[in-house]
């Protein structure tokens, strides 16, 4: 009786899961990146901070400026970070590798909703 009612709570909680992803829209900055360029003439601007932590010390890019201008399925892309890096009582800081990109949206349904873009 108790394992059917976890199994029952976990399908509920699975569920709850799955309909709030559905209606959360993610935002910038991704580990992958999004396939929607901003709209033709458009610029988009993100200023996100990142922070990795590990055992030997913390890396940051804080900010890491985001530039994006929109062409039709396509976006022109430029990032620099400014990279802070800590090491137990030693820290440095500079201007991190910039970025320069193009990315192109080649499939977008709108029926589906579902994007593609390299």
């Amino acid at each position: 009786m108790l394992a059917q009612l976890k199994f029952k709570g976990s399908i509920t909680a699975a569920a709850c899961l799955f309909t709030l992803a559905n209606i959360a829209k993610a935002g910038p900055p991704f580990v992958t990146d999004d396939p929607e360029p901003p709209p033709p003439g458009r610029w988009e601007i993100n200023i996100p901070f990142i922070i990795q932590h590990a055992a030997s010390g913390t890396e940051m890019n804080a900010p890491l400026f985001d530039l994006n201008y929109g062409l039709p399925n396509m976006q022109l892309q430029f990032q620099a970070p400014v990279k802070i890096v800590q090491q137990e009582s030693e820290r440095a800081v500079g201007l991190g590798d910039p970025l320069l990109g193009v990315k192109w949206r080649f499939l977008s349904d709108e029926k589906s909703q579902m994007q593609l873009g390299v």
